[in-house]
C-alpha cells in the first residue's frame, strides 16, 4: 500500500515500476496472480519492503489470491471471475494474539464479503467474515463467526475437527499447500500437502520433514480426481511458530443462553512459508529489478 504522501519521496512512482515488473513476470501465465499494488489516499502506510521482502511478500500474496494450475487451460470447478480479491494492509503496531481482535489495527481492517454456504453457494442464516493483515513479521488473520449456541467437542490437536463448527484456511503454493483449521476450544487440525507430480522436482524428497514413509497418499476430499493428479499429505507437520487463539461471547456448549459467536485471531510467520515459496522465489528474484525496488 502507498499512502498520499509518498508522492514527495517518489514511492508512488516506485509502486508503479513494481507492479510494472510483476506484469513482465507473470506474462501470459494464469497460475500467478499477485496482489495489486494499490495506491490509497489518507491511510497509514509503512513504505515499501526491500527488494527481498517484496519478493517474498509477492510469493506469499499470490497463492492466498488464487489456485495454482497445472496448465495454461483453467480446470477449476470455480469460475476465474468470481474469485474474490481482498486487499491485505501492512501494520506498524504491534498485535496481541488472543482471540479479542481489539486492537485498532483489527477495526481498520476491511471485512471480507460474508461467508457463503460452501456446498450451495447462498447465504446462511448466522454472519462469518474473514479480517487478514501483515507486518514484517506475521501474517495475521482473524474471523468473526456469529453463533447463537456456540458449541466445541475435540481437545486434541489434529482430532476430526472438521465434525465441529470450526473455520479453515488453506495457504497454497505452487508445489504444496498448506490446511489449517480450528474449532472454539482454539484446537487445530494442520497438514502440509504436496503434489504428487513436484514432490522429486521441487526438492521435498530431499528432506527429512518430508522422507517418503512419513507422507499419506490423498486425493481430495470426497476422494475425487483433483485436475491435478494426486498428493502426499504431511499429517503430522505443524507451522512453525504460529499463533492461535480464539474468544468466545457467549458461553460453549450451554444452549440455556443465546451467545453472540466467537471470534478466531491467528498469526503466521512468513519464515514458517519457505517451503510454499520456494517453487518461484528465486526465479523472482532474478526477475526483479533492484533501482525500482529499493526506498
Amino acid at each position: 500500500m502507498v499512502g498520499e504522501k509518498d508522492t514527495d519521496y517518489g514511492r508512488i512512482k516506485r509502486a508503479r515500476e513494481f507492479e510494472r515488473s510483476i506484469q513482465e513476470l507473470r506474462g501470459q501465465r494464469t497460475d500467478i496472480f499477485p496482489v495489486t499494488v494499490t495506491v490509497i489516499a489518507n491511510h497509514p502506510h509503512s513504505g515499501l519492503p526491500d527488494r527481498e521482502k517484496i519478493a517474498e511478500m509477492f510469493i506469499l500474496s499470490l497463492v492466498l489470491v488464487r489456485p495454482a494450475q497445472a496448465a495454461d487451460e483453467w480446470k477449476f470447478p470455480w469460475p476465474q471471475n468470481e474469485i474474490a480479491r481482498y486487499t491485505v494492509y501492512h501494520i506498524r503496531e504491534p498485535i496481541r494474539v488472543d482471540g479479542k481482535l481489539d486492537e485498532e489495527a483489527w477495526r481498520r481492517a476491511p471485512s471480507s464479503p460474508r461467508f457463503s454456504d460452501i456446498i450451495t453457494g447462498r447465504r446462511p442464516i448466522h454472519d462469518t467474515r474473514a479480517y487478514v493483515l501483515w507486518d514484517q513479521t506475521n501474517l495475521y488473520v482473524a474471523y468473526r463467526i456469529e453463533e447463537p449456541f456456540v458449541h466445541a467437542t475435540f481437545t486434541a490437536n489434529n482430532a476430526p475437527i472438521w465434525q465441529d463448527h470450526d473455520v479453515e484456511l488453506f495457504i497454497a503454493g505452487r508445489d504444496a499447500y498448506y490446511e489449517f483449521e480450528i474449532n472454539a476450544f482454539n484446537t487445530t487440525y494442520e497438514v502440509f500437502f504436496i503434489w504428487t507430480e513436484a514432490y522429486e522436482r521441487g526438492g521435498f524428497a530431499a528432506q527429512d520433514e518430508f522422507e517418503r514413509s512419513r507422507l499419506r497418499p490423498f486425493n481430495g476430499v470426497g476422494f475425487g480426481n483433483h485436475p491435478r493428479g494426486r498428493r502426499f499429505g504431511s499429517f503430522d507437520w505443524h507451522f512453525p511458530g504460529k499463533q492461535t487463539a480464539v474468544f468466545i461471547d457467549g458461553t460453549v456448549n450451554d444452549d440455556t443462553d443465546r451467545d453472540r459467536g466467537w471470534t478466531v485471531e491467528l498469526a503466521f510467520p512468513w519464515k514458517g512459508m519457505a517451503w510454499l515459496a520456494k517453487a518461484m522465489r528465486e526465479r523472482l528474484l532474478k526477475r526483479l529489478s533492484p533501482p525500482s525496488l529499493t526506498v
